[in-house]
């Protein structure tokens, strides 16, 4: 049961670690693309 403890804290981890840095690269990209978009204006 530990180990089982164990493996599934460590996987959600790296799923909240993934969508977390996704996030980021999502939220970069969308602001750069706005402020692109603003400058050309």
């Amino acid at each position: 049961m530990c180990c089982y403890v164990g493996k599934a804290t460590k996987i959600f981890l790296c799923l909240a670690a993934a969508l977390l840095v996704a996030g980021l690269v999502l939220g970069f990209g969308l602001a750069h693309r706005t402020w692109g978009e603003r400058k050309v204006q």
